[in-house]
């Protein structure tokens, strides 16, 4: 009877903890919602992996935990066969600590966070990187493994998925869209994509929130990155988890740098690269991650170390596993190589690996500026150049960096002038006087020397100047015009220019390019004629500091032209022709166009209203012939508002009555024969006068009748298509025309005339 009375105990117990069980999203026990139609992608878990637990659901209330036994506490409970009692007594004594914790909750999550950085319940031991890269492989996506729509707190950030999700990029704290996959690290901000990715890597890899560990924002900082880290740049578009530094050369591992939350191992990139855009490190907190595949210890940090405090001695090349023996606090141990926060060490006869940032070396190195004291001034168009001298036991392998600054200023190193010599270009950027602290590193990051040095900033007004206030545009040979700005004296922080205001819209202000020191070209471009003075203010910290005026005055020619230049109607064949009017030039800002003459036996309909073309507007109008006459047409623009003449253009229309069938057609001077004019009329002969130069599109086509047109040695282009459907054609010119070559091109017969 007590037998099943601790089976019954046992089974309540179980059933108990299972509220804290991480839910099987892929189960079938899944919520009846049905996925969306548009991704029917197979969600996969994490592998299950012996030596590490995931993160289970959070409540909101006690999401942060200690867990010091881990997984393999509840391993040894699973495996332990020596007996019922002996079982059930160990879960009676869980569920006895578990009460307490539940008493003691409030002071025990205070305590909890406080911890930087923190470690998260189900964060037992670390993940390796080969069992990171079999949790998540690459070249599958790490995207929201449950129905799209859910809670952000079912996301399944240890799974992923075959296929990319339908709604890529929706990162939107709403759950009606959100597809892409979350890490959720409990009190810490959410992370989507890249950003969530890399968290989630970090969690896995050390047991603790990545959210939690220190955040480094200058660019120095990334000489001394290692495997651990999380960088982000792009100007803080992606994140990269860092999985092995050699020099130079950065290994990662991320998702979505191209789209679709892709995941991506050993990509590879350089510090100078992340340091083009660089935003931040997070540091991971932990020495070398647990990895066996990246071993690029140097013998450049071989040399003998003091132990800081008690250190285990590793027989695996790795920060965990079995132990081989233990080196005192304060112990003499000799280092044969190191990277990455490991080194190779020998104690006592004991060969192994242990954590190198906790040895310390005597290095005896000396770092001494070349001024005890610099003076920068506002503006600081020219940097305070300073040399950094080291001396003494050096490193073989060491770096500058500038730890801080208790003032404003900008430190730029400009490289090794000799061996032990750094040169270093220093420029005010801030109005407060401070001093920098400079240290002198190894590839770890280990401080073996430093030096101050104190500065004084004085400053100036801020001013705008111009190197010109006064542009002449004129459209027709210069329609844009660029001036050069520059911003001096004090700038107190981001300062940016900005058009305050112009009396009139005349001219169009392009700000190309980016900031050169403290100048910014302008580009004036002329809109409409008229005189206006632009206004360009220097913005600081949401203050207008400086302005300045330019003085602009554009002037230009305005055109109307007309396609074609002359109208040939003929009442008994084409007595009716569209033309096109084209305005171009520099237009004002309202204007009107009208006809302001018309002879006598035409007329000149409006077709349509003005619409905008390339290089200006242009309007179709209908020109009808009434009787035999040469006239003309005149048509003005004017301004809108004041009325005063801006253009003219006279069309000279000829208007002519020739019967069907009529032996001879005999032109008067024209320059040209326009596109369509005599289509369809049943001349028999047409006689074009010198001086004409071309002959327009299809201007006789459809003349069956037509039997021979004499043109001039003038016309020097004929539309191929000019003579369209006049298969009985005689063209008669002069020699060497280009009628005659137009003759012959087109199989028409040619007869040669004087």
């Amino acid at each position: 009877m007590k037998r099943y009375t601790a089976i019954l105990l046992m089974l309540v117990i179980l059933m108990g903890a299972g509220a804290w069980a991480e839910p099987d999203l892929c189960a079938s026990s899944a919520p009846s919602e049905a996925p969306s139609s548009a991704w029917t992608a197979v969600t996969h878990p994490a592998p299950e992996v012996g030596e590490a637990a995931e993160a289970m659901p959070f409540d909101g209330t006690s999401e942060l935990m200690e867990n010091p036994g881990g997984a393999e506490a509840t391993g040894d409970l699973a495996e332990d066969d020596a007996g019922e009692a002996d079982w059930l007594s160990d879960s009676a004594t869980l569920q006895s600590d578990a009460m307490v914790a539940d008493q003691n909750e409030a002071a025990e999550r205070h305590r909890l966070n406080q911890d930087s950085p923190r470690r998260l319940r189900g964060a037992t031991t670390r993940m390796s990187l080969n069992q990171l890269r079999a949790k998540f492989p690459s070249g599958k996506y790490w995207n929201h493994a449950h129905n799209p729509g859910q809670d952000k707190a079912l996301n399944y950030a240890d799974g992923w998925t075959d296929v990319p999700c339908p709604e890529n990029h929706s990162e939107t704290y709403s759950t009606e869209m959100r597809t892409c996959n979350a890490y959720w690290p409990g009190q810490a901000p959410i992370g989507f994509q890249c950003y969530g990715f890399a968290d989630k890597l970090g969690f896995d890899a050390t047991g603790t929130d990545p959210e939690t560990w220190e955040k480094r924002t200058y660019s120095g900082a990334l000489n001394s990155l290692k495997a651990g880290d999380i960088v982000r740049f792009l100007n803080d578009r992606h994140s990269i988890f860092v999985i092995d530094v050699d020099g130079e050369e950065v290994t990662y591992a991320d998702c979505n740098s191209g789209g679709t939350c892709v995941i991506r191992w050993d990509q590879s990139t350089t510090k100078s690269r992340l340091a083009e855009t660089f935003t931040y490190i997070r540091v991971c907190p932990t020495d070398a991650l647990v990895d066996d595949s990246y071993c690029h210890c140097s013998a450049n940090l071989s040399g003998t170390y003091t132990a800081n405090r008690q250190l285990p001695i590793y027989k695996a090349h790795r920060l965990d596993g079995e132990v081989a023996g233990y080196i005192p606090d304060g112990a003499v141990v000799s280092v044969g190589m190191a990277q990455g926060g490991l080194c190779h060490v020998s104690y006592n006869g004991i060969n192994g690996f242990t954590r190198y940032g906790d040895l310390t070396r005597k290095a005896g190195a000396v770092l001494q500026a070349s001024h005890s004291k610099i003076a920068l001034t506002l503006p600081s168009e020219t940097p305070v150049r300073v040399k950094l001298y080291c001396s003494g036991n050096l490193p073989e392998r060491y770096f500058l960096n500038l730890e801080g600054s208790t003032g404003t200023c900008h430190v730029e190193f400009m490289g090794w002038e000799t061996p032990t010599c750094c040169l270093a270009d220093i420029t005010a950027t801030g109005n407060s006087d401070g001093k920098l602290m400079f240290n002198m590193v190894d590839s770890q990051n280990h401080i073996y020397a430093t030096c101050e040095l104190p500065y004084t900033i004085t400053t100036a007004h801020t001013y705008l100047t111009a190197n010109r206030n006064a542009l002449s545009i004129n459209t027709d040979r210069q329609p844009s015009q660029t001036i050069r700005l520059t911003v001096g004296g004090f700038l107190p922080g981001e300062f940016s220019l900005i058009p305050l205001r112009t009396t009139n819209d005349i001219a169009r202000l392009d700000w190309p390019g980016d900031w050169d020191g403290y100048s910014h070209d302008l580009t004036l471009t002329g809109v409409y004629p008229g005189d206006s003075k632009i206004i360009v203010g220097v913005l600081c910290d949401k203050v207008i500091r400086a302005t300045t005026e330019i003085d602009v005055s554009i002037t230009g020619s305005i055109h109307i032209t007309t396609a074609p230049e002359r109208v040939m109607l003929n009442l008994e064949g084409v007595p009716e022709r569209r033309v096109t009017y084209m305005l171009t030039g520099l237009l004002p800002q309202r204007f009107d166009f009208r006809i302001a003459q018309i002879s006598s036996g035409i007329e000149m309909v409006n077709a349509s209203d003005m619409y905008p073309v390339d290089g200006g507007f242009a309007i179709d109008v209908k020109v009808i012939g009434h009787d035999v006459v040469r006239g003309s047409v005149v048509a003005h623009m004017t301004d809108f508002k004041t009325g005063a003449l801006v253009s003219t253009h006279t069309l000279p229309v000829e208007v002519c009555r020739k019967a069907p069938g009529s032996a001879d057609l005999r032109l008067p001077r024209l320059r040209g024969i326009a596109s369509e004019a005599f289509r369809n009329i049943a001349a028999r002969s047409v006689w074009v006068p010198d001086g004409a130069t071309y002959i327009g599109s299809r201007a006789f086509a459809g003349n069956g009748l037509l039997r021979e047109v004499f043109l001039p040695g003038s016309v020097v282009d004929i539309a191929s298509d000019a003579f369209d459907g006049c298969e009985n054609l005689t063209i008669l010119a002069p020699l060497g025309s280009a009628a005659e070559t137009y003759a012959l091109a087109k199989g028409f017969a040619f007869i040669p005339v004087g």
